[in-house]
């Protein structure tokens, strides 16, 4: 992942401004926050390799970073997504025919919109559990910002977004 972001329009619909900020790669942060068991870091009896959400707000690097998820990897499995639309920053004026594209590849289904969200559910869901094939992308999103208080909670930080 580069280290370098660009805020603005491929377009020039909006001004351009680069600069430097800190990243890192989707597998050094599931790493960091979900590590197999025996890893270091790791500190339940079993290893957390079912995530019931990604909630993915990165200002227009949302493709870069969903082509460089670890789909294939068999220590985490993510049950859905919920990843940010952003149409002011790219030509096309929407990143949701190459979400669905990326993402069917992984056996991942659309299930609608949430104002700037575009959720995506996991089908079959993850072995050994199920996910509520009647959850609105609503209630999806109102599950995630409850986790992220709690994961807030216990981790006395937040850097993966802002929701």
């Amino acid at each position: 992942m580069s280290k370098t972001i660009q805020i603005g329009s491929e377009n020039e619909k909006y001004p351009t401004e680069t600069f430097a900020v800190p990243a890192i790669t989707p597998i050094q942060l599931l790493d960091k926050y979900y590590p197999a068991s025996g890893q270091p870091g790791h500190t339940s009896g079993t290893p957390r390799t079912v995530i019931d959400l990604v909630s993915l707000d990165v200002e227009g690097a949302e493709l870069p970073v969903l082509r460089t998820w670890p789909f294939s990897d068999p220590r985490w499995c993510v049950q859905a997504f919920s990843i940010e639309n952003n149409g002011w920053c790219h030509v096309s004026d929407s990143t949701l025919p190459e979400m669905r594209r990326i993402l069917a590849q992984h056996s991942y289904r659309h299930a609608g919109g949430v104002f700037y969200d575009e959720v995506f559910l996991r089908e079959p869901p993850c072995p050994g559990t199920h996910l509520a094939r009647d959850a609105s992308p609503a209630q999806l999103r109102a599950a995630n910002q409850h986790a992220v208080r709690d994961d807030m909670r216990r981790n006395h930080s937040y850097g993966a977004g802002r929701h």
